[in-house]
């Protein structure tokens, strides 16, 4: 279910229902994204989210691009590719993942 909206969120690819699974009150999901204005559905996913009353926390990483987290990533740039790595972006977003995480399995 997280797996699906956050791959939603992730690949901008969002259809009008596909988080359905996602509808949950139990639901809880941390989405760490990078901030490129009409990149991804960001809107429509914290809509979502809020709908389906889910204990979320977005957070948008702004000067961060898509790959942000992936040391390689602006090898692929020579391919026409809008990737880069954001070692400032990647290191936040791994301490909000385990900060995440402790809160969560620790409850």
């Amino acid at each position: 279910m997280l797996y699906e909206a956050l791959c939603n969120m992730a690949f901008a690819q969002r259809a009008e229902g596909r988080c359905q699974a996602a509808r949950s009150s139990a639901l809880q999901a941390l989405a760490l994204t990078a901030y490129q204005p009409g990149a991804a559905p960001q809107p429509a996913f914290k809509a979502e989210m809020d709908k389906a009353g889910a204990d979320y926390r977005f957070v948008s990483l702004p000067g961060a691009r898509h790959g942000f987290t992936n040391p390689g990533a602006d090898a692929h740039q020579a391919h026409g590719v809008d990737v880069a790595y954001n070692k400032e972006a990647d290191e936040r977003s791994w301490a909000d993942m385990q900060a995440f995480f402790k809160d969560v399995f620790q409850r």
